[in-house]
């Protein structure tokens, strides 16, 4: 039935989350390698599977995957096309020469430095702590106001405009700080002798624009976790299956992540969806696609169907 369903059903609908999930003016971005099969049956080759998605509380949250054959900067080169706006990723500079050529904001992952200052401070590196706890504080501080929010009920716009006087307010300070400290870490000559610390510093110096950028801009996360969550249902994947088969496969297999992977985004059952919207698709005119995404379904039903 999958097969079928991409031929039919997921192409057209992939098609529309692309264009709707590049009229965000966020987004992020994550990769991960996948082994594809030669031709010839002789061996392997490796190919990349990104995920592009909106944040976390958008209207029609969603995540796309596509396959690439290589890691190379035509990914995202192909994938965004035109499109403008501040893109959240981690320090890969394969997106470089597309955030240069259409004029995109390049924003970092508060994560991924955490996580290098962490794995410094485990190889025994002590000052590595003194960076942390500024890090530490800032994620207590995004926590502090998504609670509040909540407890209020404000709407997304809302929290957007906390978000971004808290950053004002509260933040700035706190990166001011751990910037002091990184750039007296990378100016003491015994840094370099921590190969862990030195990188972690190299890290948080090399990328503090991007590490920045949420400062100015409420719509955006400090963290990538979301699109590495997404990613987790592919590598947990692979530990089974291991490899695909071609880069035909790895096509396919993208598209049906991303309906899976929005479905569940969207609290749809996944199967129910399938079996649906391939009956749907046949009298569902190019105009309605929309209808088929997983939160147009839902929405044309008045509810999500996860029971």
């Amino acid at each position: 039935m999958l097969a079928r369903f991409d031929e039919i059903a997921a192409r057209p609908i992939l098609a529309e989350m692309r264009r709707q999930l590049l009229e965000e003016g966020v987004l992020q971005a994550d990769e991960t390698p996948i082994k594809v099969q030669l031709e010839d049956q002789r061996g392997t080759r490796r190919g990349t599977l990104w995920v592009w998605r909106n944040a976390r509380g958008s209207p029609n949250e969603m995540s796309v995957a596509d396959f690439k054959d290589d890691r190379s900067a035509k990914g995202p080169d192909a994938f965004l096309g035109d499109w403008t706006g501040k893109l959240l990723t981690d320090g890969y500079d394969g997106v470089n020469p597309t955030a240069r050529q259409n004029a995109i904001t390049r924003a970092g992952c508060w994560a991924h430095a955490r996580r290098k200052f962490r794995d410094a401070l485990t190889a025994g590196a002590t000052r590595a702590g003194l960076a942390l706890r500024p890090i530490q504080r800032l994620f207590w501080i995004e926590r502090a106001v998504m609670a509040r929010a909540e407890n209020k009920g404000l709407d997304r716009n809302h929290l957007i405009e906390l978000r971004q006087s808290v950053r004002n307010r509260r933040s700035k300070i706190v990166l001011r700080d751990f910037y002091e400290i990184v750039f007296a870490l990378q100016e003491d000559p015994s840094t370099k002798g921590n190969d862990h610390l030195h990188k972690a510093v190299n890290y948080a110096v090399n990328q503090r624009k991007p590490l920045l950028a949420h400062l100015d801009d409420g719509r955006l996360p400090i963290h990538n976790n979301d699109t590495e969550r997404d990613l987790r249902h592919v590598v947990t994947g692979r530990k089974n299956w291991l490899m695909l088969g071609s880069e035909m496969g790895g096509r396919v297999a993208a598209r049906l992540y991303s309906l899976v992977i929005s479905c569940k985004l969207a609290n749809v059952n996944v199967e129910r969806y399938l079996e649906d919207v391939l009956v749907a698709v046949a009298t569902t005119p190019a105009s309605r696609v929309g209808e088929l995404t997983p939160w147009g379904w839902a929405r044309a039903r008045g509810a999500t169907c996860e029971s």
